[in-house]
């Protein structure tokens, strides 16, 4: 969900679309002969309209290719047929590294800028809030605030693009399977130091030798000019301290708090007021309703079972169940929020908005921390945290 933007602003689909117009292999393979004999290849195969020739020049079959490998990155994990078609045809070995490249370059200028730029990446606006949430499992398993040794997200692979260009890196492959694992260790010398090993698999569903060979890598974390290629990233461990002066959002712990409290009492009384200047506070930013009608209104009216223009407690439970996976009380506890009636009102589209703000920012103040209890640092010295891919793991572990 990206309904709460920690910081910065939402990365538009224009402004990745512009990017994408900057990369040099991208313009190169529109126009090349071979890479367009693969397009008119795959649409014969596939008959996709948007890998359909045209006489506009610009980078939609290319972008729709990146779709196809990702499928038949899917398909080779699984040892099933890649790309199977009536015709009985397979693609060359040759034809998938171009598509592969294809694909590789798309999801690295999905969130890193085309020429390599730190500073004109969107790392930052796309996974800021994330980053921030990995340094806080850290620190409080540094600080003996949990008793977590393993912490464990899953994402997709634009989710995996996203932290890679706020953590200044670009990642040269994603397969199935791949994962980011950080390992928090606590420094031997007894000053209370920690530091952290970061590694990372492009493809784990290569069994035993992917994993063969891992070093720790340097994550530049905003202290070099360029994105540095992830082959060229040094060996070498990473204090703590460079993740929270990078990953660290001021105020953003407290914002969670403010969302936690208003939902406790929304059964008590009137919160709409409340909620209405959180979203006004310099601390709580909102994608703005043009935004939220962009990504949420098809599927606002696909529950509107009656075509009323609003969501009844049964239309938001069948709702809350799709985005969130959640039913019962929570539907009441939204309804009360924004005060309205469960039993009796509906909900408008300003509701709605308003309450899957609300929800974001309580679920963001998910913490690992264990109230009153003192837990002694293991012995092993180490806490695993871990994030996944559904195109494959992308992993965090602590």
């Amino acid at each position: 969900m990206k309904l709460l933007q920690m910081q910065g602003s939402p990365v538009t689909p224009d402004a990745a679309q512009e990017n994408l117009k900057h990369s040099d292999f991208l313009n190169f393979a529109k126009d090349a002969p071979e890479y367009r004999e693969l397009l008119d290849t795959l649409f014969e195969r596939l008959q996709e309209p948007k890998l359909a020739p045209s006489n506009d020049e610009d980078l939609r079959r290319l972008l729709a290719a990146k779709d196809v490998d990702t499928q038949v990155l899917i398909e080779e994990s699984h040892n099933r047929p890649i790309l199977p078609n009536e015709l009985g045809e397979e693609l060359s070995s040759k034809e998938q590294e171009m598509l592969r490249k294809i694909g590789d370059e798309v999801k690295r200028c999905w969130f890193g800028d085309a020429k390599g730029d730190f500073d004109r990446s969107y790392g930052r606006q796309a996974a800021g809030y994330l980053g921030h949430k990995i340094w806080r499992h850290l620190d409080e398993r540094a600080k003996n605030l949990c008793h977590q040794r393993f912490v464990q997200f899953s994402c997709h692979d634009t989710t995996m693009c996203a932290l890679a260009a706020h953590f200044g890196i670009e990642l040269d492959k994603i397969g199935f399977g791949a994962f980011f694992a950080l390992e928090l260790h606590e420094c031997p010398d007894g000053s209370g130091s920690h530091f952290v090993k970061f590694y990372y698999n492009p493809e784990p569903d290569l069994g035993a030798p992917s994993y063969e060979g891992l070093q720790p890598l340097v994550l530049p974390l905003g202290r070099e000019e360029k994105i540095r290629p992830i082959k060229e990233t040094a060996f070498r461990l990473l204090w703590l301290h460079l993740m929270e002066d990078h990953c660290r959002i001021e105020g953003l712990e407290e914002s969670f708090e403010d969302f936690v409290k208003l939902l406790g009492r929304a059964d008590l009384g009137p919160t709409r007021s409340d909620l209405l200047k959180l979203l006004e506070d310099g601390r709580h930013i909102a994608a703005n309703t043009a935004e939220w009608k962009e990504l949420y209104e098809e599927a606002f009216h696909s529950f509107d079972q009656n075509g009323d223009g609003l969501l009844c407690k049964a239309e938001m439970q069948d709702a809350f169940f799709n985005w969130y996976g959640v039913r019962g009380k929570i539907t009441d506890l939204i309804f009360h929020l924004v005060d309205r009636e469960p039993e009796t009102d509906a909900l408008s589209k300003e509701d709605v908005y308003l309450a899957m703000f609300a929800l974001v920012g309580v679920r963001g103040s998910i913490s690992s921390k264990t109230v009153n209890k003192d837990v002694p640092w293991p012995q092993s010295s180490i806490n695993r945290p871990s994030i996944r891919t559904t195109t494959g793991p992308m992993v965090l572990r602590f």
